[in-house]
Order: C-alpha cells, then structure tokens, then sequence
C-alpha cells in the first residue's frame, strides 16, 4: 500500500511538473510568437496602407493636373461663349473622359456650364469654390449634384483673378480604385474626408448616406472606438489602432492621404478574428494537449 501512494505521488508530481514545464514554455513560445505576427500584421498593413496613398494621391494628382489644364486654355478668353467652346472641345477627348461636368464661375455665379452635371449658381459660396477663387487648387468632398441623386466629387481650380473652374467627376470615383482591395477574408481600406465622411468603404451606403461614425458615436457608444481613431486621422496623424464594430475587433493603421489638400486620410483595416493568430493560438493549444496527454502515458508507464 505504502509503494502505490508514493507510486502515485511520484505520477502526479511528474505530471504536475510537466505540465508547469511544458506549459511555461509554450506560453513564453506564444507570447513571442505573437508579439512577432502582431507586428508583422502592423508592418504588412502599412505597407497596403502605403500603396494605397500613392495609387490615391497619383490619380488626386493626374485629375487636378488635367483641371488646371483646361483652365489655362481659358485664361486669356474672356467670351463666356467661347470659353463654353473651348472647354467643350477638350472634353471630347479621350483624355477627359473623367469629367462628367465643367462649370466656370465668377464672383457673382457661373458663367459657363458645360456635360451632364455641371453645378449651379447656388454653390458659390461653398468653401471648395472659395478656396479656388484664393488661388488652391483643391477637391470637395462626395456629396449629392444639385437637382439629382448622382454622387460627385468637385474639383476646384482657378482661371485667373476672380475666375474658378469647378469640374465635375463620379462622387465614386476613387472608391472604383480602393474596393478591390482585400486584406485576409473582408479586411478593407477605407477614405475619408477632414470631417470623418467616406470617399471610399466596402459598405457603399455609408458614402450614399454621409454615414459618419463620429456623429454616430455621439448617440451609439459602440462606434467610440473608431470615432477615436478618425478623430485622429482627421488632425493629421498616422499610427494604428484597435477597435471594435458590430463585435468584431479590429486593426487598423492610418495615414493621411499625400496629394489632398483637405484632410482627406485613408485606412487600412482587417478583423482580428481573421489574422493568423488564431491559427498558431490553437496550435499551440493542441501541442500543449498532445504533451500532457504523451506526460501522462509516460509517467503511469514508468
């Protein structure tokens, strides 16, 4: 009887030290392992975060470059039929297929409109507008065309003192070029403008309807932590952050857009759920089962 308890007691420490053993080890193996992915997921989200800025600030560059084209052609016109001539010639060409729209104003309205969705004289006074007539050169945000349901985006150049051109381009347009990107299984990048409203989001209503999480955190308390991040992203910063939507946490690394002259930023984020931590998580939990269990048979065995 005295052999078999001290049998016993010799199998439960060999077992309890094993799996201290064994479990300190593993856990040690997996902090550092993850540790390393978290950062490598950082680094690769950067890198996507990266590549997307310049395909973003590339095409901010090429349209705004092809607006201050039109308007030099126009600087020394000062008939506004011909000016409305002139433009319309160019944008028969394959070149400005972009612009659905061109509209010139001066201090007191437009002057000249030319395509499917030119905008009005009610505009003047909008900020865009005002900054070109200053002398930027600088993008509107997506909103509604007057009179129609059409997303647009308004890019706003001046002609010469106290003469804008204002073209017109598909409200769309950069969220064609951004929804095609696709990190692990539904992780996206996401546009925004200075005020936290989306350019660019894999859920289109949110541009439709000028859905803004930070408005929507001020009476739904689970959107704080993304608001937080775009409050962020709107003064500037890059980094990245973790927060949580509809239960899913996620990662998201920020940057500001590089060609906008408004606070346009863009994100790069992907479910945590879906990173490959949960994959190395439960191989570790199985060698860990698998070494108990082998510690176990060894140790009744001896």
């Amino acid at each position: 009887m005295a052999v078999r308890k001290i049998r016993f007691r010799i199998i439960v420490l060999f077992i309890v030290g094993a799996i201290i053993i064994v479990g300190v080890g593993l856990l040690a193996g997996l902090i550092t392992t993850q540790n390393k992915v978290e950062a490598t997921m950082d680094r690769d989200l950067d890198v996507i975060a990266n590549m997307a800025d310049r395909l973003i600030s590339s095409e901010m560059d090429l349209l705004r470059e092809k607006d201050i084209t039109l308007a030099h052609s126009i600087a020394y016109t000062y008939d506004t039929d011909l000016m409305a001539q002139v433009i319309e010639e160019q944008l028969g060409k394959l070149e400005y297929k972009d612009f659905i729209g061109i509209t010139i104003f001066n201090q007191t309205g437009a002057i000249a409109s030319i395509g499917r969705f030119p905008i009005s004289t009610e505009l003047l006074d909008d900020e865009y507008i005002q900054r070109a007539f200053e002398g930027e050169a600088v993008y509107s945000t997506v909103r509604q065309s007057p009179g129609s349901d059409k997303l647009v985006i308004h890019i706003c150049v001046p002609v010469r003192k106290n003469v804008v051109l204002v073209a017109t381009v598909d409200g769309l347009f950069f969220h064609n070029f951004l929804k095609d990107f696709k990190i692990w299984d539904t992780g996206h990048v996401f546009l925004m403008d200075g005020e936290g409203y989306m350019i660019s989001n894999p859920r289109e209503e949110w541009i439709h309807d000028r859905i803004n999480p930070i408005v929507l955190a001020e009476t739904d308390h689970s959107y704080d932590g993304v608001a937080s991040t775009m409050k962020r992203m709107i003064q500037g910063e890059s980094g990245v952050s973790r927060y949580t939507i509809d239960g899913v946490e996620r990662i998201c690394v920020y940057r500001p857009v590089s060609s906008s002259l408004v606070g346009w930023s863009l994100g790069a984020v992907a479910p945590l759920p879906e990173s490959p931590m949960n994959d190395i998580q439960i191989g570790f939990l199985i060698v860990l089962i698998i070494c108990l269990i082998l510690c176990a048979l060894t140790a009744f065995i001896i």
